[in-house]
């Protein structure tokens, strides 16, 4: 049980710090005008779940066992996975282009992130399942 806990934290410091690169760079930085949305939150968001989709048909493909049990699964997918993606700085960015007057842009982003991970979820999963068989 300890070592599920460890591997979980070593993945997710790992995504973290790829996840706070990435929105340094495509987010813009402090003192710099914002962009026309938060693309590097857009982005690990939307990749996060592709990956998380394939993690889950790779690992099913290679045991019997529930996935959720698996090492491999837990460094990668709540681990990795779940520090570079953030639903917390999505509702942030989401409620500060609400408070901005972009209505429109702030519910474009919020529910079109969500729509867009859970196609971008299925399809990860769909083609992995598809080129593992």
């Amino acid at each position: 049980m300890l070592i599920d806990l460890i591997l979980v934290a070593v993945g997710g410091g790992a995504g973290t710090i790829c996840r706070a690169a990435i929105s340094q760079r495509w987010n813009g930085r402090p003192g710099q005008s914002p962009p026309w949305l938060p693309w590097g939150t857009l982005f690990v968001n939307l990749i996060g779940s592709l990956l998380l989709g394939v993690l889950i048909a790779v690992v099913q493909s290679q045991t019997d066992a529930p996935y959720q049990y698996n090492n491999h699964y837990l460094i990668l997918g709540p681990g990795f996975l779940g520090g570079f993606t953030t639903f917390s700085t999505l509702i942030l960015q989401g409620n500060d282009l609400w408070s901005d007057g972009h209505q429109r842009k702030a519910t474009l982003y919020m529910f079109g992130t969500a729509i867009l991970g859970i196609f971008a979820a299925s399809i990860g999963f769909i083609l992995f399942t598809y080129f593992l068989s």
